[in-house]
Formats: structure tokens, sequence, C-alpha cells
């Protein structure tokens, strides 16, 4: 053991994992297994130092190989000038540096330093993957979802600087999805955006180049991260404007947000997503599932004296019948005095008969005709019997839609103010439900004598 601690800490590592599978066979190391163990370990290092230099060596063969037979194929050629191209060279007229406008004729060796030299208004729509770049820098304020100020100088190519004025996180939308990028610098005057690789990529990470036009960075489940167009050794996103860079987004990708999102409102759906336009969303779901029914656009014609118009209307059964075995109530109610008249039923067949009794009863009080009836388009309004009896006197009978009581209003909120009106009555009496005919005959005479608006 005494041995053991005394090693050196480079043997530490071999030495805990040995003691550890002694102690699992429950033995106690011996001073050959030991040095066993040492042997073998120093033989490990032996193996990798010689294969590290063996391709240390075949590396730099291959270079020097290289190197010697691209000199070979490219020939002691007469060199360009500037603004004139040597057909005899092995660089095709395109891609010529003097007719680019170098006059130095040598392209930049390393490409991401020539383009962080470069500043200005061109280019400034593009967004390149920069594998040299330790940091991610944008030309646009409005680029950023949150800005802190900030004043940093960044080294160019050339050896000159330029300002950053502020760090903050951008979210990129891209087809396929939304990349975020956070303590990303803001330099005003930069020719390109630039993605920082380090800052996205993991070790798993991948970049595929397809006929060196187009590349593509996937993951380890090989889903797309990030493509583009492979440039001149650049990776190169266009994307049409800053505001684009920003969020770029269409009515599918809005339409799916908002079908995730459980089909919120527009104005609500805006809130959750502050950077999509909603205002012209058309959900078809939306449009069948949340249909309601229209409300009544006209109006009931306003009567101009009394008994011009009668409404009808009759609720029931009641579930206790009354005191005087009646289930139903006949409300009859005058548009224009707002005069109700409440009659009690044993069975909807009777309502004819009352409603002819009332009539008469009407017309001998008031010594007034009247005009028109309005009712719905139930049996016991429409039949033979009574349709005969309101063309003797000259009543036009009118008669509602079906399932549209908006169309009988006086009726139908006379109805509603009588039961309620009798329901407290009855309440505040404390009588058995019995006495529900009772009490709405008393509620029909109080409504009566109650001040209305006509």
């Amino acid at each position: 053991m005494w041995v053991i601690i005394n090693l050196p800490n480079r043997f530490k590592k071999t030495m805990e994992v040995w003691l550890g599978k002694c102690q699992v066979e429950n033995k106690s190391p011996s001073l050959d297994d030991t040095w066993e163990v040492i042997r073998k370990f120093l033989q490990r290092c032996e193996n990798n130092n010689e294969h590290s230099s063996q391709a240390v060596l075949a590396f730099k063969n291959n270079n020097i190989n290289n190197n010697q037979n691209k000199k070979r194929q490219d020939g002691d050629y007469p060199k360009c000038s500037p603004g004139w191209h040597n057909p005899l060279t092995k660089r095709n007229e395109r891609n010529c540096n003097f007719l680019k406008g170098d006059k130095t004729g040598l392209s930049s060796k390393n490409p991401i330093q020539s383009l962080v030299a470069s500043t200005g208004k061109h280019g400034s729509k593009s967004l390149i993957l920069d594998s040299g770049a330790t940091t991610s820098m944008f030309n646009a304020p409005k680029i950023f979802t949150n800005i802190t100020q900030l004043s940093q100088q960044i080294e160019k190519a050339d050896g000159s600087h330029i300002q950053a004025s502020g760090t903050g996180t951008v979210q990129i939308k891209l087809l396929h999805c939304i990349l975020e990028l956070s303590n990303c610098l803001l330099v005003k005057n930069l020719s390109y955006n630039l993605i920082s690789l380090g800052a996205i990529r993991k070790p798993n990470y991948k970049i595929f180049t397809h006929d060196n036009k187009i590349f593509e960075l996937v993951d380890h489940n090989n889903s797309t991260i990030l493509n583009g167009n492979y440039n001149s050794g650049n990776f190169e996103v266009t994307i049409e404007g800053n505001k684009a860079l920003a969020t770029i987004t269409n009515h599918n990708n809005i339409l799916t947000l908002h079908q995730a999102a459980g089909h919120p409102y527009p104005e609500y759906l805006a809130q959750m997503f502050p950077t999509l336009t909603t205002t012209n969303l058309q959900c078809p779901t939306c449009n069948i599932c949340k249909i309601t029914k229209s409300r009544l656009k006209g109006t009931f014609p306003t009567p101009q004296q009394k008994l011009q118009f009668i409404h009808t209307d009759l609720f029931g059964p009641v579930e206790t019948p009354s005191n005087l075995v009646c289930k139903y109530c006949l409300t009859v109610v005058d548009s224009y005095s707002r005069y109700v008249w409440t009659t009690f039923l044993k069975s909807k067949s009777e309502t004819g008969f009352h409603i002819q009794t009332l009539i008469k009863r009407i017309k001998n009080q008031c010594k007034e005709k009247i005009a028109n009836l309005l009712s719905n388009n139930g049996s016991e309004f429409k039949n033979h019997q009574l349709t005969t009896f309101l063309q003797d006197k000259g009543i036009t009978h009118l008669t509602t839609a079906p399932y549209t009581p908006q169309q009988n209003p006086c009726a139908e909120r006379g109805n509603r103010f009588t039961i309620t009106k009798a329901r407290c009555l009855l309440s505040d009496s404390g009588l058995d439900k019995s006495f529900w005919a009772k009490a709405v005959r008393t509620a029909t005479y109080l409504d009566n004598i109650t001040p209305k608006n006509h």
C-alpha cells in the first residue's frame, strides 16, 4: 500500500480502478500484482505515443504529396493582371480575382475573416453560418427580441476594429423550426448576419454538403437544424429582409399554431404570439363548430292603437296541478297598452274555446274590435274551429315561424314577467305550490296596475 500511495499522479486513476477491483474480489493487493498493473499502464502509454507519432508523420507526408501534385498540375503559367485573365490558367474566367477587382490576385485564405472584415449595407439580407466566430453577430436592432446596451471592440481580419453596440437574444423563424440564439452582438455596420456554428453545434451534429451547392446541419436524429446555400466556402442562408429574419410565417403556420392552441380567438392568439399577424386568420373548423344562431334582424310593427295586435301564448303543463285542477295557463297581451289577460285550462284542447270567449268579452268591455291575433303554429291555435271563428269576426291570424319565439315578443315577455312575479308571491306567502294559479291571477292583476313604458 505504501508503494501505491507514493506513485506519481499519472498513476492515480489506474490505481483507483485496481484497488476497486481488489475490493470487489475481496483480496489484498500484492506487490507483484501492483507492479504488473504499472507495467501494463506504461506499455499502453508507449503504444499510444507511437500511434500518434505515426499518424502525424502520415499526415505531413500526405500534405507534402498533395502540394507537389498541385504544383505539377498548375504548371508555370503566366499570371493574370488587373483587368486581364490568362485563359491558360486552371482558374476559369468567372472565378478570376483580377476581373473581380481584387488587384492582389489573391483570394482570402480564410473566407470567414474576409467576411467579418466587410462592412456596409451590401448583403445585409444574408445570414452566414460562421464556423470561426465565437459569438453570433447581427446588423439590425429589430431582429433582437431583447437587447442590452453594450460597447465592445471586434477585431476584423485586416487588423482593424468595429464597434458592437448591444447584446441580446435573437429568434430566427426558419421553415422547419425556430432558432433561438442568446448572447448575440449587435454590429450595425456589419455587412452580413453571422451565426456562430460553435454556439448551436453539439457533439453529435453534422454538416453535409450536396453537389457543393447546398448544405445541411443535422442533429443525432438526422433532423435538419439549419440549411442553405454553400457558396465560395461559406454556409449562407438567404432570408428576404431583416423583418423576415426575426419571424418568417405564412397562413399555414398561423393556422397550425391556432389549432395547437385550441382554436382561440385571433386577438388572444396575437397575445400568445406577438410576432404573428392574425388579422386574416380563417379557420374552417371554427366556422363550423362555433356557429351560433343569428339574431333576429327584423322588428315587430309598432301598434298605433289598442287591440291592433293581440299576442297569445300558452305555458304548461305545470307539474303540480292547481287547486282548480288546471295544468295550463293562456296568456293574452295587447301590444299597445301592455294589458294582460290570463285564463287557466285543464288541457290544450280547450285553447280555442277560451280564446273565442276572451275575444267576445274584450269586445264587450272595450267596445272595439280586434284587428290581428298573433300566435305560434301549435295545433291548439291552428285548428278548424278557431280559424272559422276568426274569419267570421274579420280577425287576421298571424303565426310565427317554427322555433322562432322572437317573432312573438310581447307574449313571451308577458309570460316571463307573470311567472316570475307569481313565483315571488307564492314564495313570500308560504303557500303550497298548488296555489300557483291564484298566484298567477294575482300577479296579472298587479302587473296591469303597475306603470309601464309603452
